[in-house]
């Protein structure tokens, strides 16, 4: 239902040495606290919690250590993607 009134917004007028390099980082960070949240919804269900309040800091080396797993796993993408082009 959103797809169609985009066909009607009017296109923005980029120069054509714009750079997008910038995309693939926005997305696999938004998708690394995608990620994340999903983790802390299946331990939640796992352990039948009805409430997610937990204090952040007794997750806090968990979730530090997804995101560098994350941020290792991107840089990877990163050189092959580099030695690619």
């Amino acid at each position: 239902m959103l797809i169609g009134p985009a066909y009607f917004i009017p296109t923005l007028a980029l120069s054509e040495n714009y750079d997008f390099s910038y995309i693939p980082k926005l997305s696999a960070t938004i998708d690394g606290l995608t990620f994340l949240s999903l983790i802390d919804a299946l331990i939640a269900i796992m352990n039948k919690t009805k409430t997610l309040n937990i204090p952040f800091h007794k997750k806090a080396s968990v979730r530090l250590l997804l995101i560098n797993k994350a941020l290792a796993i991107v840089n990877k993408v990163q050189l092959y993607a580099s030695k690619q082009s």
